[in-house]
């Protein structure tokens, strides 16, 4: 008991010293880095994972597969221990940069633990294989067989981190262009449910798109390097590097925007063409996403036109700036456009206010009595050609009602376009809008400035009747 409570006491001694060496170490980097910010919030989880590398990777395999070898192990007597089997597994994961305790390895080739790494299990197969000398590497593995370990996929985890699934989702996006994860998703459904592995859609979809999930089934994995092999793509994980910009350029294509400046560009192509409807751009816009072999239905890119979702994909908005760009010979600064057609579109809208007609009947009878060889028909006439050149379109039959006094309202480009034919029977005060009856101003305007006391009779009288 004295000696057995010494080792203890010595093995305690040890192995702190151990732990405050790489906790000494750990904090000579985390001083020599900054830690102030989102940097120093990135170097501490820096650390984090460094500390997690000294025990491999953060996923995990059943240890059956760990307690097998270590069974086949000493029942054929390859080893003489399960301490000299952990000492050796120690060497050949300390040569790669993972520590492990002997005790550690010994509790998980005994069953003390649930899980291991995979590259222990990685690790203690090459110990089998390599560092016996009474078996070949093949018979060892036969023997592996017999006890149900795969030793050809040893060290393959069940569960795989979903980092290292999601590039290759991007790269199958990236090369089908056209498709959504949505379509992945249920393309995987299909052959997952095959293996006899059942998985929801919206499920499917969540993972692919990487939310809340931290781990991966393996069949996901393999069944997207099946897919990608159906490319001839040959080495996947190699093209994802060779094609990372593209990669970033496609996704980015993908994402949601505000639908504020697709809306303008809209605008500022159906400003330029007047005699266009949404639906002849939207067919525009699907020849042009054709072209970079992205298809869309011609109802829903009508329905992005007409301004109906809150958000579009930025592929929407740089494939209909790339129309605009083609309509022109030379380089458009489609900032400027878009400023100066929303000042227009400003000045359009008041024109498409409503007003009353008054003004305009009593400029039209004014018209008349200057030119009394002309009737109102020949002035609507001339009101819908002159409304013409302003941009609009009104009949003549329309205008001649309006003339007369038997409409209740009417739109302000009418009013403009009479006055533009009255411009000399105006009022010349800047406010007034009545037509000039005396000494260029209106009857109104004239009392008021040569007759101002019927205005404070007027004034008077009102204010009595306040009292």
């Amino acid at each position: 008991m004295r000696k057995r409570r010494n080792d203890n006491e010595a093995a305690s001694s040890v192995t702190p010293g151990l732990v405050n060496v790489q906790s000494l170490a750990v904090a000579a980097k985390a001083r020599s880095r900054p830690v102030e910010g989102s940097a120093g919030l990135c170097d501490i989880e820096d650390l984090h994972a460094e500390q997690r590398c000294l025990h491999g990777s953060r996923e995990r395999i059943p240890a059956a597969s760990v307690r097998a070898m270590a069974r086949v192990a000493l029942e054929k007597e390859l080893f003489p221990s399960v301490g000299a089997l952990a000492r050796n597994l120690q060497l050949v994961l300390r040569s790669e940069g993972i520590t492990y305790d002997v005790r550690t390895l010994k509790r998980q080739m005994l069953g003390g633990i649930a899980t291991v790494a995979p590259e222990v299990a990685a690790a203690l197969l090459r110990v089998l294989v390599d560092g016996s000398r009474r078996r070949s590497g093949s018979s060892i593995r036969k023997l592996l067989t017999k006890q149900g370990v795969n030793a050809t996929r040893m060290g393959e985890p069940p569960y795989l981190l979903a980092v290292k699934v999601l590039p290759l989702v991007h790269l199958w996006l990236h090369l089908n262009p056209g498709s959504s994860k949505r379509a992945l998703a249920s393309h995987l459904q299909k052959d997952l449910e095959q293996e006899g592995i059942s998985y929801a859609l919206g499920s499917l979809e969540a993972i692919l798109a990487g939310k809340n999930r931290l781990f991966v089934s393996s069949p996901i994995r393999d069944r997207l390097l099946t897919y990608l092999s159906e490319r001839r793509l040959g080495e996947a994980e190699g093209r994802i590097d060779d094609l990372s910009e593209d990669i970033l350029r496609s996704l980015a294509m993908r994402q949601l925007i505000p639908i504020r400046r697709f809306r303008d560009v809209c605008l500022l192509w159906l400003w330029e063409h007047r005699g266009a409807s949404p639906r002849q751009l939207a067919m525009l816009l699907r020849q042009e996403l054709l072209q970079r072999g992205v298809q869309m239905s011609l109802d829903y890119l009508q329905r992005m036109v007409a301004d109906r979702p809150r958000k579009v994909r930025r592929l929407l908005e740089t494939a209909l700036e790339e129309v605009l760009q083609k309509e022109s010979s030379r380089p458009r600064d489609l900032e400027a456009a878009l400023a100066r057609t929303a000042r227009e579109r400003e000045r359009l809208k008041l024109d498409m206010d409503w007003v009353r007609p008054e003004p305009i009947v009593a400029l039209a009878k004014a018209w008349l009595e200057n030119d009394l060889g002309s009737s109102m028909r020949q002035l609507a006439l001339r009101l819908a050609s002159t409304i013409e050149h302003m941009g609009y379109s009104m009949s003549h039959n329309s205008i001649q009602p309006i003339l007369g006094g038997w409409k209740k309202k009417t739109r302000r480009f009418v009013y403009r376009a009479m006055l533009f034919e009255c411009t000399n029977m105006k009022c010349a005060t800047r406010s007034c809008v009545l037509p000039a009856v005396r000494d260029g101003l209106c009857r109104i305007c004239w009392l008021r400035m040569h007759e101002p006391r019927y205005f404070e009779r007027r004034e008077v009288r009102q204010n009595s009747l306040w009292r």
